[in-house]
């Protein structure tokens, strides 16, 4: 028998913890800085222990500090890792963001 079209199942439907529904999550917020006080991380964690993650984004940059790469990795209920993306940035000669690609693994 067909499901109606509000269920969401497996086939019709990504996972939920997929990364594309961060609307989803809920939990203790951490920004990470470097020692110079950058922006390198922000965690998702189940809750103020920090003793499991939900998401994470890494925020790499070049040489020049300027934002090279984001990488989101999100985790499922039990803590195992799930997905990434990585999005690489490309600059042109006035360090614009001309393009970006997604590698999804």
């Amino acid at each position: 028998m067909a499901q109606p079209p509000h269920i969401v199942n497996e086939v019709s439907h990504r996972n939920l913890y997929d990364l594309g529904h961060s609307h989803t999550l809920s939990g203790y917020r951490e920004l990470v800085r470097s020692g110079q006080g950058v922006l390198t991380s922000a965690i998702i964690w189940t809750n103020s222990n920090k003793t499991q993650k939900m998401r994470e984004v890494i925020i790499g940059r070049d040489p020049s500090g300027a934002v090279a790469t984001i990488t989101k990795k999100q985790y499922d209920a039990a803590g195992t890792l799930v997905e990434t993306l990585v999005y690489t940035l490309v600059r042109d000669v006035q360090l614009r963001v001309s393009s970006i690609s997604i590698t999804r693994s």
